[in-house]
C-alpha cells in the first residue's frame, strides 16, 4: 500500500490544480491553515508539502495574535524573504533592522470542531488517505507578515473563522456586522505549526480521529498516531 500512497502524493504535488478522487483541490503549495501534508526539513529550512485540504460544512473559529519579532522569528522571516528573491524593500537601510517589526500568528482554536468535520462523511476519502499514511498531519498554525490595508483590516477585526469558499479554504474576518474574506495564499507565511492525528476504533469497529494534538506529543489514552497499531492490538487480544 505504501508505494501506491507515495505515487498518489507525488502526483498531487506535481498537479497543482488536480483533485485526487474527492480530495480537495491543491491550488497552491503555500502553507494554508487547515491543509493536509507533511513537514520537509533541511539544515536551514522547513517546508510544508501540501497534499490537500478538508471540506468544511461550517466555519471553524481561529485565533489571531500579533507579536514583536524575536531574533528567532526574525531569522525565519529573513530566510523566507531570501527564498522569495533576495532582499527587498522589507529591509531598512540598516541591514540589521526590518521595515516591519511585528508579525501575526493564526491558529485553529476549535480543534474539536475540526476533528468532527474530518470524521464527517464529506471527508471520507480524505480520512482514508490520512489513515494510510500516519506521517501526514494538519497545518493548524501559521505566522505571517501583513502590511497596508490588510494590516488595518486585521487590527480592527474582532472575530476570525476558517471557512470553505469556492472549493478552497479562506480566512473570514468579522468586524461588527461586516465581514470579508482573505485568501491565505496571498499572505507572507514564514513559519507554521502542524498537529498530528490520534486514532481509535468506535463501537462499530470503524477507524475515526479521536484527537488532534501537537506534533511529537503522545496520543492520549488508548489512541494511536498509527492506526495500524490499533489493528495489531485488536488481533493480539483475539489470541
Amino acid at each position: 500500500m505504501r508505494p501506491t500512497i507515495t505515487v498518489l502524493l507525488l502526483a498531487m504535488l506535481l498537479s497543482a490544480c488536480g483533485p485526487m478522487r474527492n480530495l480537495q483541490k491543491v491550488e497552491t503549495r503555500i502553507p494554508c491553515l487547515g491543509s493536509v501534508g507533511k513537514i520537509s526539513t533541511t539544515l536551514f529550512t522547513k517546508d510544508f508539502e501540501k497534499a490537500g485540504e478538508p471540506s468544511l460544512d461550517t466555519p471553524l473559529e481561529v485565533s489571531l495574535n500579533v507579536f514583536d519579532f524575536s531574533q528567532s522569528t526574525l531569522s525565519k522571516y529573513r530566510k523566507f524573504k531570501e527564498r522569495q528573491g533576495g532582499k527587498t524593500m522589507e529591509y531598512a537601510e540598516d541591514s540589521t533592522q526590518l521595515a516591519v517589526s511585528k508579525y501575526y500568528k493564526l491558529k485553529v482554536s476549535d480543534l474539536v470542531g475540526l476533528k468532527a468535520q474530518l470524521n464527517a462523511a464529506k471527508n471520507l476519502t480524505l480520512k482514508e488517505y490520512l489513515q494510510d499514511d500516519p506521517e501526514l498531519g494538519i497545518l493548524t498554525g501559521i505566522s505571517f507578515v501583513a502590511r497596508g490595508d490588510l494590516d488595518s483590516k486585521l487590527q480592527t477585526a474582532h472575530h476570525f473563522y476558517l471557512k470553505e469558499s469556492r472549493g478552497t479554504l479562506v480566512l473570514e474576518v468579522h468586524n461588527g456586522k461586516q465581514f470579508s474574506t482573505i485568501e491565505m495564499a496571498g499572505l507572507q507565511v514564514f513559519d507554521f505549526e502542524t498537529s498530528q492525528l490520534c486514532w481509535k476504533r468506535n463501537n462499530r469497529g470503524k477507524l475515526e480521529i479521536a484527537a488532534i494534538t501537537g506534533s511529537g506529543s503522545r496520543c492520549p489514552g488508548d489512541t494511536e498516531k498509527d492506526p495500524n497499531k490499533l489493528d495489531s492490538t485488536k488481533n493480539y487480544l483475539k489470541l
